[in-house]
């Protein structure tokens, strides 16, 4: 995200960082976005159960701040599963949204909703779009798909990192070695995985090491016994 902050030309776009309360990103990320001069912005955008009457009251200024600001895209991190935020978003003037995880596409009633009130769903991959259009067919006119590229001459290990041996055991050359990058938690769905790499024709050549924390403990056992 920060280097798409970079990127951006200022001209056009205006960059912003909004949490939804003060305190909510690491000093690291504060340094890091301060870096860029991209605005941390306090905007309440969902309920808070504990704060029931503090939160009521800034949710009721926030569409009038997006509408303020000028926002048009979001990109959100809400996992709260509450209608509120698309809500206040198009409230507020948000045409435009961006979801990066499957679980965006595969999600509840918020990004649900936020889908069917957007002008525009921007999607990093046509593997989301697909999905996204087979569950909502009337939503395809309106998927854009924008790859999210990595750039391979600034994001690669350093000599001294150690992530790999020199030669991993599970590495060979006459076998297929596909990698999944993912921590180990029932989101992730690892046994349509294993589901799919039983069907292969080939499937003793194909190497699948799984690579992510183990989040949930019981999950990554039943994926080990799978």
């Amino acid at each position: 995200v920060l280097e798409v902050c970079r990127a951006l030309d200022r001209t056009r776009y205006t960059p912003m960082v909004s949490v939804d309360h003060a305190g909510r990103l690491r000093p690291e990320g504060q340094a890091a976005l301060e870096s860029t001069d991209v605005p941390v912005l306090t905007l309440r955008m969902s309920p808070h159960r504990k704060q029931v009457r503090e939160a009521a009251a800034e949710l009721l200024t926030t569409s009038a701040r997006l509408r303020e600001l000028g926002i048009e895209i979001q990109q959100s991190s809400d996992y709260s599963n509450s209608p509120l935020e698309p809500l206040l978003a198009k409230g507020g003037g948000v045409r435009c949204f961006i979801a990066a995880k499957t679980n965006s596409v595969t999600g509840g009633i918020s990004w649900g909703l936020r889908w069917r009130l957007a002008d525009r769903v921007i999607l990093q991959s046509n593997v989301l779009a697909r999905e996204l259009g087979r569950r909502s067919p009337v939503l395809r006119d309106k998927i854009v798909v924008i790859p999210n590229g990595v750039r391979t001459d600034v994001y690669k290990p350093r000599p001294d990192a150690g992530l790999l041996p020199a030669r991993p055991a599970w590495l060979d050359q006459e076998r297929l070695t596909l990698a999944c990058v993912a921590h180990m938690v029932k989101v992730k769905d690892h046994f349509s995985l294993i589901r799919a790499l039983a069907k292969a024709r080939n499937r003793s050549r194909i190497v699948v090491p799984l690579i992510g924390d183990e989040v949930d403990a019981d999950y990554a056992g039943a994926v080990r016994t799978e």
